[in-house]
């Protein structure tokens, strides 16, 4: 079966346009006659069809060649040359075939290629969101550290502190004060003056009494 002729105009730029070529040879009518075309069909060796069709294909035909020529050796050429087209319509038929494999192999991966940059192009999109929101809850861990922060400090300054501890405070002047009188004696109390007057003057009062 012949194969439908392939789009030459999309041939490869490095290969020259086809054109009929001028023929200058001679045909190797040894060579013809030493080919043995029973063993050839037999064995099938495309090498010496090739090798010979080369000869034949830009070889001239002379008149000198027609009239030597005899029935047996024509028809010798004339099998010969059927089998080098056969073969040469075998190899195009092969080239075709190969050729839409190779172009549907090409679309499979195209499309792979396409999926596969709408993918990356949503896992982009979905990444730079990641990043946003973990921006934006990075931002609102930070206010609630600041307003726990700023929460404690107030529960700090609301509270009675000791000057003197300063790792203790007390929920009320009086609980405090009773710290300062138990375990600070001898510390000024911060409170107004009046407290700070009537710490000093209990003190006194009990250094008084203990000299007694």
């Amino acid at each position: 079966i012949i194969g439908v002729m392939p789009d030459i105009s999309r041939r490869p730029a490095s290969l020259p346009p086809f054109q009929f070529q001028e023929k200058k040879g001679s045909i190797n009518w040894e060579t013809l006659e030493g080919i043995d075309l029973p063993s050839l069909l037999k064995s099938g060796d495309l090498n010496l069809i090739q090798n010979y069709a080369q000869n034949l294909v830009y070889s001239q035909l002379s008149k000198e060649d027609v009239s030597n020529i005899n029935n047996p050796t024509f028809v010798k050429l004339f099998k010969l040359s059927q089998l080098s087209i056969e073969y040469l319509l075998y190899v195009q038929d092969f080239m075709e075939q190969t050729a839409r494999a190779s172009d549907l192999e090409y679309k499979t991966l195209h499309k792979q290629c396409v999926e596969s940059e709408k993918i990356a192009k949503s896992q982009k999109e979905k990444i730079v969101q990641y990043k946003e929101d973990l921006r934006v809850k990075r931002r609102t861990v930070g206010t609630y550290d600041y307003l726990l922060k700023e929460s404690q400090k107030d529960h700090q300054e609301k509270m009675f502190a000791c000057k003197v501890c300063k790792d203790k405070y007390y929920s009320s002047r009086r609980t405090l004060e009773s710290h300062y009188r138990r375990r600070h004696p001898d510390a000024v109390y911060p409170g107004d003056e009046v407290i700070e007057h009537n710490l000093k003057a209990g003190h006194e009062n009990r250094k008084g009494d203990a000299n007694k």
